[in-house]
């Protein structure tokens, strides 16, 4: 069995929970299962290398607060999901991945499309992302 872990963050963020996406994929290659990490955090990749594990570097877009002025670009947050969708779609069927744990926001929407389409089973680990989501979500044009 395949897994892919997803774990995406900004340049300048690393600490416990990208090493958990690298523990995660330790633990499960340790029990037999195949893991790739995949993200675009340089220093996560780097230290999925340093322990050993396979990773490959994903896609993820910087622009994550949608909030005030920002919701006139949401069509292209649109246009990006689809995009970064097919993309995952790829992605699992080049890797023959046959189940998705998926630990980042926009990840959250595109990888578990992508699975559901592929009929692969998903886990979401929330690493505080999705409680500054919920954090607005009952303002519609601060939370689309």
């Amino acid at each position: 069995m395949k897994i892919l872990v997803i774990r995406n963050a900004f340049d300048h963020d690393f600490g416990g929970a990208e090493r958990l996406a690298v523990n995660i994929a330790n633990e499960l290659n340790v029990n037999k299962l195949t893991t790739v990490v995949v993200s675009r955090q340089p220093r996560l990749l780097e230290y999925a290398k340093s322990q050993g594990v396979e990773y490959r570097r994903g896609w993820w877009w910087g622009k994550q607060n949608w909030s005030g002025l920002s919701l006139l670009l949401f069509p292209a947050y649109l246009v990006w999901q689809a995009i970064l969708t097919v993309w995952y779609l790829q992605l699992i069927r080049k890797l023959d991945a046959d189940a998705l744990h998926i630990m980042s926001k926009d990840d959250f929407i595109a990888a578990t499309l992508a699975a559901k389409l592929l009929g692969r089973p998903v886990v979401w680990g929330d690493c505080a992302d999705l409680k500054y989501i919920f954090l607005n979500n009952q303002t519609w044009y601060k939370n689309p």
